[in-house]
């Protein structure tokens, strides 16, 4: 999924993203470190609404390294396949 690009509910392209990623630990849970919080970006749709959420780069390789339990692979495959 891409942050450019229209906007995949409405197809709106009044798209907006935050300044820099912000700590969201209770979306996030269990991926962050012992002195911050998680990592993420968000992009939002001034046509309708419609918010996205983009996790940080450290944040997604804890994911696939499986540091949390809080989150389990989609289908069972080990990268989410």
């Amino acid at each position: 999924m891409a942050k450019d690009g229209p906007c995949p509910e409405c197809g709106g392209t009044s798209l907006f993203q935050t300044a820099g990623d912000f700590e969201v630990s209770n979306l996030l849970p269990g991926l962050g470190t012992l002195w911050t919080g998680p990592k993420a970006t968000f992009v939002l749709c001034a046509d309708c609404g419609h918010l996205r959420a983009f996790a940080s780069e450290d944040v997604r390789a804890r994911v696939r390294r499986d540091e949390s339990p809080h989150w389990d692979p989609v289908g069972g495959g080990s990268d989410g396949a």
